[in-house]
């Protein structure tokens, strides 16, 4: 069996519609109005879909802000072991709504995050991100640019504090 006959990643208009139940149990909080959001489904049947996880990316003074990643561990667990199987050889759910958004969007320097988890960080990091000067504070170089506008860059995205 093919991991697409029953997981899709794409980019929705609302993640509100998708993932408003997913994130608020995450986070306590509606997800952001703002786009990009990317939402992980399951098909159970032909025409039954459920959401397994969501991420947001946000643009920001020409950068990406990757935040609100949450997957459902619930519905995770429902799935079939072949199916869990076959999705955690190819990173697990949140690596590939991590890769999804990152590759729709490659077209600014560099995607950050903000991580405070040991797990999250692992999986951010097997997508490329690397730890900056500041605390919880990762990113993603898209391009190759010059060491004075990525540190320009961090320095811009750290004033945030956590986004």
């Amino acid at each position: 069996m093919k991991i697409d006959h029953f997981f899709y990643i794409t980019e929705v208009a609302s993640g509100q519609f998708f993932a408003s139940e997913l994130f608020q149990r995450s986070f306590a909080a509606p997800p952001p109005d703002e786009p990009k959001h990317y939402v992980a489904f399951y098909r159970e049947k032909p025409l039954l879909f459920r959401t397994l996880g969501y991420i947001h990316f946000r643009a920001y003074r020409g950068v990406y802000l990757g935040g609100g990643l949450c997957i459902d561990p619930h519905a995770y667990r429902r799935l079939p072991e072949e199916h869990r199987r076959l999705l955690r050889a190819t990173g697990g759910i949140a690596e590939q709504l991590l890769r999804t958004g990152i590759d729709a969007s490659k077209e600014v320097p560099a995607h950050f995050v903000y991580v405070g988890d040991l797990r999250s960080e692992r999986i951010v990091q097997r997508v490329g991100f690397v730890h900056t000067e500041h605390q919880y504070l990762l990113v993603r170089w898209n391009q190759s640019i010059a060491a004075s506008e990525q540190q320009r860059l961090i320095k811009m995205v750290a004033e945030l504090g956590p986004f």
